[in-house]
């Protein structure tokens, strides 16, 4: 009985071991992906309700979840730095003017840091987050990226219409927010090798994407895969499954374009 269980607990060791060796190579830290957050559910981009969000944010402070710059999780990818798994980054696309009302005061109350991929020619646009609030939230840590000028399904354009979209939305932005545009995301997530070539060369450090490409541990900075974040996922359950580091595992593979 003895030997057994000595058996037993040798087994259980390795059986551990390897796991938390091989868990550690396919751990992904988790980008989330928001848009609009709202009192109402909006019919022209994903939307979770304001109370759902703080919500969700209270669920990734209470578990004690390290809320990243997306200055850092570059940085350790570049590096091969592994991160601790209970980390995670937050982004917003498209900049709509409730992720100032709904959402910032939340980031703020947790001293959450976040990145909004904001579509330049919304600038000035009702609905949009507009240049006082842009400085405001920028005291807080949250971050502006460039979203391109129109937001058109990249992988469609001519060059010259790229350039436009990719080199003069950092331009328009960096002029608006006083500050340098670091990143930029991939309307509807469709990207190519000329399109990130283009990114590198307008000076951009890392770009993001939804769940488009084959590599499902963001290996590369320019193609960074999403967490989306639903109305749903308020059950713990599926947010700590969001959150797990490992749900890229089970997505299907997307074309980039």
């Amino acid at each position: 009985m003895k030997k057994f269980l000595v058996i037993l607990s040798l087994v259980i060791l390795l059986a551990w071991g390897t796991w938390f060796v091989f868990s550690e190579y396919l751990y992904v830290v988790p980008i989330l992906d928001y848009h609009h957050v709202d009192e109402a559910i909006r019919s022209d981009a994903p939307t979770v309700l304001a109370e759902n969000f703080a919500k969700q944010m209270e669920f990734i402070s209470s578990r004690g979840y390290k809320v990243l710059t997306l200055d850092e999780v570059i940085e350790a990818i570049r590096s091969g730095r592994k991160l601790p798994r209970n980390s995670l980054a937050i982004t917003f696309d498209d900049g709509y003017m409730d992720n100032y009302v709904y959402a910032y005061p939340i980031l703020k109350k947790y001293h959450f840091p976040a990145t909004i991929f904001f579509i330049t020619n919304k600038s000035v646009s009702e609905g949009f987050i507009g240049r006082e609030q842009m400085l405001q939230m920028q005291e807080d840590n949250i971050s502006f990226g460039s979203h391109s000028k129109s937001h058109q399904y990249l992988p469609e354009l001519k060059d010259d219409q790229l350039r436009d979209e990719i080199f003069n939305s950092k331009k328009e932005l960096e002029e608006k927010i006083d500050s340098e545009v670091k990143y930029f995301c991939y309307c509807l997530g469709g990207y190519s090798d000329k399109i990130i070539d283009m990114v590198k060369e307008a000076g951009y450090r890392g770009a993001f994407t939804t769940n488009r490409g084959k590599g499902r541990f963001n290996k590369n900075i320019y193609a960074l895969k999403r967490v989306k974040i639903s109305n749903a996922d308020t059950n713990p359950l599926r947010m700590w499954g969001k959150l797990s580091g490992f749900f890229n595992l089970f997505r299907s593979e997307k074309d980039p374009n």
